[in-house]
């Protein structure tokens, strides 16, 4: 995947998570900032929701958790998520977690 798409990608999901955009975000830098215990600024750039199961499995649980929703990840690397029964979308990947990660970010797309 391009990085262009990868950053667009974990916008898209900092945004699904409810990262707010920082009080100086502008298009030449947008950083989010993402509430835990404290406050951590991110870029899209540094964002590591495709390669890091830490960062992408609050983003699945997420999902699990919204009415109708479930996900199943399989061993043969795939993905599907299923929203009220219907499939969504189902992906592969050459690693689960990127089967995980383009599954993610097509169900955010559509949830949207």
């Amino acid at each position: 995947m391009e990085t262009n798409t990868i950053q667009e990608s974990n916008r898209l999901i900092a945004e699904f998570m409810g990262w707010e955009k920082g009080e100086n975000y502008s298009e030449e830098y947008p950083f989010y900032e993402a509430w835990d215990e404290i406050i951590d600024q991110y870029v899209p750039a540094d964002m590591k929701f495709n390669i890091s199961w830490d960062w992408l499995m609050p983003v699945v649980e997420k999902i699990e958790h919204l009415k109708g929703c479930h996900v199943i990840i399989t061993t043969s690397l795939l993905c599907e998520i299923f929203h009220f029964g219907k499939l969504v979308n189902n992906r592969s990947g050459d690693t689960k977690i990127e089967s995980v990660y383009n599954a993610v970010v097509d169900f955010v797309k559509y949830y949207k």
